[in-house]
């Protein structure tokens, strides 16, 4: 072995007698605790305590996010969800043609909902639990069956469909739906609905229909006199009054939700329907004790009527419309029955 390599590892032998280690002598790393050793761990308590200061600060923030969150869901304008509550079967909505697919809003329904959460529209203090509306989808009765196909729909089809978006928006809302029939294709009398309607307890008899001709657009139709049929005069000038005053405020809501694309025609009297000027009034209302409105969507003979209906999107929007409305008159009706 060479006479350097000798050397080196015998000095290297007695630094490690002496505690030292490597080739250069070093302090041993007893002498370093004392001095830094408390340090470190005071840092350490630092970083852990700054460190459950910032998960509690993102714990609160994420908080109020789900909270906020949570009531954007039951405090949309009118009280009404945002997103397509599909018909009432538990079903997922099949996409319809080139429509928005379900749940999803266009920019212009978007526009329109942010529109009127801005005007205030009806937060959750507009829930009305207990209340009762019957819903009446129209068709089959004495008077049509509904199942004329008019560009690719029936009237019978998009009356039900129709009601049962609404009653679900309206449940989601606290209101307690009745409805005329059971299954679409049931057979029941204008006079008959008007009846199941009185014995509810309901505030409002809603009608949904859906028109024909050569004009097009959505019109809301309430008994501004009596009329006679059957023997039986009515209704009573109290519920023309207070029908009057449902079919504004309802078809308001509608026509924020759906004009354009559809023609507003406003609010008519019953005399302006065929068999409204045959009896002073339809049937339906003669045998009506409460707030009556029916409403004609739009006008099935015309395409662009009947290609917005039949969609998906347009069917929410419509029953969207419908709600807001009603839950309005709702509100109005409550505060003139309460007030002293």
């Amino acid at each position: 072995m060479p006479t350097e390599d000798y050397g080196t590892t015998k000095a290297h032998t007695a630094r490690k007698d002496k505690g030292l280690q490597g080739p250069r002598a070093s302090a041993p790393i007893g002498d370093l605790t004392p001095r830094w050793g408390p340090a470190l761990a005071r840092q350490r308590r630092l970083h852990w305590l700054l460190l459950l200061v910032v998960l509690t600060i993102l714990g609160t923030v994420a908080f109020f996010i789900y909270k906020n969150a949570s009531l954007a869901v039951v405090s949309l304008p009118g009280g009404i969800p945002s997103g397509n509550p599909g018909p009432a079967t538990g079903q997922v909505p099949k996409r319809a043609n080139n429509d928005e697919p379900a749940g999803q809003l266009s920019p212009r329904e978007a526009q329109r909902q942010q529109s009127s959460k801005e005007r205030g529209g009806h937060e959750s203090a507009m829930l009305l639990t207990g209340k009762v509306v019957c819903l009446d989808p129209g068709h089959p009765s004495e008077n049509n069956s509904g199942r004329t196909l008019q560009n690719g729909v029936t009237e019978l089809e998009v009356n039900w469909d129709v009601a049962l978006r609404l009653r679900a928006y309206l449940e989601q809302a606290g209101v307690r739906v009745v409805m005329t029939k059971r299954t679409m294709d049931e057979y029941v009398t204008n006079r008959e609905r008007a009846e199941i309607a009185n014995t509810s307890g309901a505030a409002l008899f809603y009608r949904i229909h859906a028109d024909t001709g050569t004009h097009s657009g959505v019109t809301s139709y309430y008994p501004a006199q009596p009329g006679q049929k059957d023997g039986v005069r009515g209704p009573s000038s109290a519920v023309s009054d207070s029908s009057s005053l449902a079919a504004e405020i309802i078809h308001a809501g509608i026509v924020e939700a759906v004009c354009p694309p559809l023609r507003n025609n406003g609010v008519r009297t019953d005399r302006a329907t065929y068999i409204g000027r045959r009896q002073g009034a339809l049937t339906g209302s003669i045998f009506s004790q409460v707030p009556t409105v029916l409403t004609e969507m739009c006008v099935l003979s015309s395409k662009t009527d009947a290609e917005f209906i039949k969609g998906e999107s347009g069917q929410s929007s419509m029953a969207r419309g419908m709600a807001n409305g009603i839950l309005q008159f709702l509100a109005r009706h409550d505060e003139s029955t309460t007030a002293p």
